[in-house]
């Protein structure tokens, strides 16, 4: 992988709208601005499970295939949303070889959510890097390696990208740094919560984003919902 306004608005001179096109997915793509708050697709936590879930595997088959989802957007926008995301395409990403997804936000009931991104992983697909289109330029300080195998409970550090205004690298920003959970939701299926913090040159906390992602026990992975709290904005999969 913030995001909402009635108009088109650089993601640059808007907080909000800044961290939802930070993906990754973000890592995996997913978020919430501003003091953090929980997503509203949320189901009650059920019971604590030793049931294990192939993250790695399952989120590497997911961006092997490309996918596309449908959302519904509600708050200071109201309507419908796509998320696409290409096939993996071979690269060149900070004189590495790589493969690149392209991550595209099209909505015509709320314009403002309209972007493209670009994903840069290595060939193990861990994330190393992010462009967006009239944004940030993010660089991992390491590639972004997901854990293997996860269950009810799991949560940790995921790593840390350095942000620039552009891909000139000229100007930076500060820090971006993901972490995950998960709960269960049931005896097969478990909720991912990226959280994304972004940090100023500083080192002061200024916003905070989380997407949720499904998996499966066959490592299926999807979106579930991207809460933007700040900018007022739950955009949530058909």
């Amino acid at each position: 992988m913030q995001t909402i306004q009635a108009s088109r608005t650089s993601s640059r001179k808007d907080p909000a709208l800044r961290n939802f096109y930070l993906g990754l997915v973000g890592l995996f793509v997913l978020g919430g601005c501003g003091g953090g708050g929980g997503s509203g697709s949320s189901a009650p936590p059920a019971a604590a499970s030793a049931t294990q879930y192939a993250l790695r595997a399952g989120y590497s088959s997911y961006l092997s295939g490309g996918s596309s989802t449908s959302l519904n957007v509600s708050g200071a926008c109201n309507g419908m949303a796509s998320l696409t995301e290409s096939l993996p395409t071979p690269v060149v990403f900070q004189g590495a070889s790589s493969l690149a997804i392209t991550q595209t936000i099209a909505s015509t009931d709320c314009p403002g959510l309209n972007n493209i991104r670009t994903l840069y992983y290595d060939s193990q697909l861990s994330q190393t890097g992010f462009n967006i289109s009239g944004g940030e330029f993010g660089v991992a300080q390491a590639p972004i390696v997901l854990p293997a195998k996860i269950q009810s409970g799991s949560s940790g550090a995921l790593g840390t990208f350095d942000v620039w205004t552009d891909s000139s690298m000229s100007v930076p920003i500060g820090t971006l740094v993901a972490s995950y959970r998960v709960q269960a939701l049931s005896s097969t299926t478990a909720l991912i919560t990226i959280t994304k913090q972004s940090y100023n040159l500083v080192g002061a906390l200024t916003e905070t984003d989380e997407y949720e992602y499904q998996i499966t026990t066959q490592g299926t992975v999807s979106v579930s919902a991207f809460d933007y709290v700040s900018a007022n904005i739950l955009m949530t999969a058909e």
